[in-house]
């Protein structure tokens, strides 16, 4: 009794082909089909063929999208259909769609965070606050970060809408601490949150008038 058919994959077989440098003959032997099944398949696929008999050739240099891109393994994606597309050209597309419809995207997720707590909820589930939690802190500290006592300035660039608040929290424990400004939290993280290198920064400031 022989070895059950595999059932076709275009994916595997183009993998084969592609990346491994088997022959159509080997991926036919594999999935047990025919020869010229495979070569139709994978020629359907817009897959150049090598000349039977012909040596491998290295795809990841030679095979190029239409625009040029070349299709490394890095710059190349299946696609539902079982095609390998370029990162490339889907990326450059992306970014044209995106910059032809701006407003369209900025209505959209605007949208989505006026339904959703304006994305509060999901940002602070990671510190495991509730948004009723970091109300309340934020009503203990009048509003203000708690080191320099000032309110955040930093505006969001898409929506022009002042930042919140940043949760501080201990790396080491995952402990919440207070709500700092974006200033005061980059300081503290550009410090290591070290003690003795704030106190040596106070040191040297005062020393020279600060």
């Amino acid at each position: 009794m022989g070895r059950p058919r595999l059932a076709f994959n275009e994916t595997e077989a183009q993998e084969m082909y592609l990346v491994q440098g088997k022959s159509v003959l080997d991926v036919a032997n594999h999935f047990d089909i025919s020869y010229e099944l495979v070569r139709r398949r994978l020629k359907a696929s817009g897959i150049p063929m090598r000349r039977q008999g012909s040596k491998p050739i290295d795809y990841n240099l030679a095979v190029k999208c239409p625009n040029g891109h070349v299709l490394t393994k890095d710059n190349r994606y299946i696609s539902p259909k079982g095609r390998f597309l370029c990162k490339t050209c889907r990326n450059e597309r992306q970014k044209a769609d995106y910059i032809g419809n701006r407003d369209r995207y900025l209505k959209r997720s605007n949208a989505w965070l006026s339904v959703n707590d304006n994305g509060r909820r999901k940002k602070l589930r990671k510190f495991s606050m509730s948004i009723e939690e970091y109300d309340s802190k934020a009503l203990s500290q009048g509003g203000v970060c708690a080191i320099c006592k000032r309110p955040e300035t930093r505006t969001d660039p898409r929506t022009g809408q002042v930042w919140a608040l940043s949760v501080d929290h201990d790396h080491r424990t995952g402990k919440n601490r207070g709500l700092l400004c974006s200033r005061c939290n980059c300081g503290l993280g550009n410090f290591n949150e070290n003690k003795d290198f704030l106190s040596r920064a106070i040191a040297y400031l005062t020393e020279y008038g600060g």
